[in-house]
């Protein structure tokens, strides 16, 4: 047996023939909690300005689901996607976003609000396996992403055919 000094873990003592299947185990838990490391600001949260908790205090919305942070309804969490997504879209410049940016949102999530799961905010692609079907990719994060992007691209649709119909306008009455 390894005694730890106080400081470490208040004077716990570990056991080091189960110190290897604790670690497996805190690893994976780990994954999903906030990290306690100094860390750059880039490294902590490419996402979101500093961190999530301030992204929603920024809005309104933010602020009424911080409110119900320890039981969110299916009405908070839609806001929370739309915060979120919107943050990625615009963090993006309304490129194309790659599944582990959305992986990574849903986690911070679950960091800030932990009676969440994280399939409800993203569910990645799977392929096909054998005679299982694909799974396509899921959740409010993606949900609401496919619908921002659809309707972004309509507006780029619209706005080039109203740029070109005013330059039509402004050829027609140069020939007169």
């Amino acid at each position: 047996m390894i005694v730890i000094p106080a400081n470490d873990l208040q004077g716990s003592l570990i056991n080091t023939s189960t110190t290897s299947y604790h670690h497996d185990i805190t690893d994976s838990y780990d994954m999903f909690q906030p990290s306690t490391s100094k860390k750059t600001r880039s490294e902590d949260s490419f996402l979101f300005p500093s961190t999530l908790e301030n992204l929603l205090k920024m809005h309104v919305d933010g602020k009424i689901i911080m409110a119900h942070k320890h039981k969110l309804n299916n009405d908070d969490r839609q806001k929370l996607a739309k915060i979120v997504v919107n943050q990625i879209i615009s963090t993006h410049n309304y490129a194309e976003i790659r599944a582990d940016t959305f992986l990574e949102a849903a986690k911070e999530i679950i960091n800030l609000f932990p009676t969440e799961k994280i399939e409800t905010y993203y569910i990645p692609y799977s392929p096909p396996k054998g005679s299982l079907r694909r799974q396509p990719a899921r959740g409010k994060l993606w949900s609401r992403y496919v619908n921002v992007r659809a309707a972004l691209r309509l507006a780029d649709k619209y706005k080039v055919t109203d740029e070109n119909k005013e330059n039509l306008v402004l050829e027609e009455e140069n020939d007169k």
